[in-house]
């Protein structure tokens, strides 16, 4: 099993947001709870450019974000990495907005502002099977 230097990691993570402090929120939740963060996005045209050199397993999305919103994110992740999970991090929590996400293929929902434990479950419910090799990097 692969140890990273915050342990054995669960997953690789693409952290997606134009929020320098959500994703630093983020960023310190995700490596408490052992996952390896393979990069950052600002906007959604530089995730899908990290998407093919990164290859994630695991991305958090905001929806809301310059270049390309989340939703046209989301659609292209879905076609293009099908096996990669999305969590979309939102504070747009209309129902409509919830069920459009949901159906367009996220795996979860969390809304902000939000409390590290709703991240952690989130992760939670991704991981539901042994942690995943992750090949070191150069």
């Amino acid at each position: 099993m692969k140890k990273s230097r915050y342990g054995t990691v669960r997953g690789k993570v693409l952290i997606v947001d134009d929020n320098d402090v959500t994703r630093e929120l983020l960023r310190t939740i995700v490596r408490t709870e052992q996952y390896d963060i393979v990069g950052e996005a600002l906007n959604g045209a530089a995730a899908l450019e990290a998407m093919k050199r990164l290859a994630p397993t695991i991305v958090l999305l905001d929806l809301v974000m310059p270049e390309m919103d989340g939703f046209e994110v989301l659609r292209e992740i879905r076609a293009s990495y099908p096996a990669t999970a999305v969590i979309v991090v939102t504070a747009h929590t209309s129902a409509e907005n919830i069920r459009a996400v949901l159906d367009a293929g996220a795996a979860g929902v969390v809304v902000k502002p939000f409390k590290p434990a709703q991240v952690v479950e989130s992760l939670a419910r991704l991981v539901s099977s042994p942690p995943i090799q992750v090949q070191p990097q150069s």
